[in-house]
């Protein structure tokens, strides 16, 4: 039988406690999901929600070094790319919305080299952001074909919002609308 793994729990409490404004209760959370996990899965969540928790109160340093620590951990159990997306993912949309394109790309850069053709294509959406905040569309919207195609070949549903996300950031001509909304 399957044991209940109360960290994901404790989590939501603190992703909800974020979202409320109530900073020392997401702490206090945080704390007792990093003494309940046991795993690496488990580490790199709570390394994940500190990450939330920290871009929420605008300290995006804090919030990057959080996504770098979940990394050790994700490595141990995630496929290459499902680390590149829960990680660099987000620092890419994180350094964008400081509008520090130099440390995107770096952060793509080291996403990208985890990844081999085709598993490179699910970074796609990091790339087609970048070159919108460059003010290059053209490129974006073929960048955007690039993840488009990785979604239909893997069927993989969970990245179809991306697509919808990415689409209107090209049509706006700005990323910001886009990354705002990755800041909840």
């Amino acid at each position: 039988m399957l044991e209940n793994n109360p960290v994901q729990p404790t989590l939501r409490l603190v992703i909800i406690a974020a979202r409320k404004g109530d900073e020392n209760k997401a702490r206090q959370l945080l704390e007792q999901a990093e003494a309940l996990a046991q795993t690496p899965a488990d580490r790199g969540e709570v390394h994940q929600a500190a990450s939330f928790l920290e871009a929420r109160l605008g300290r995006i340093d804090a919030a990057i070094e959080q996504l770098y620590a979940a990394e050790v951990f994700f490595r141990q159990t995630l496929a290459p790319f499902q680390v590149a997306l829960a990680t660099y993912d987000p620092i890419v949309g994180l350094n964008l919305h400081r509008g520090d394109v130099e440390s995107a790309e770096a952060a793509l850069a080291s996403g990208m080299d985890m990844l081999q053709p085709p598993m490179d294509k699910f970074l796609a959406f990091c790339e087609a952001r970048i070159f919108i905040q460059r003010g290059d569309l053209d490129q974006a919207g073929q960048t955007l074909g690039r993840g488009v195609e990785i979604i239909e070949q893997f069927k993989f549903d969970a990245l179809r919002f991306q697509i919808t996300l990415t689409e209107s950031a090209i049509h706006k001509g700005r990323v910001g609308d886009y990354v705002g909304r990755r800041i909840p």
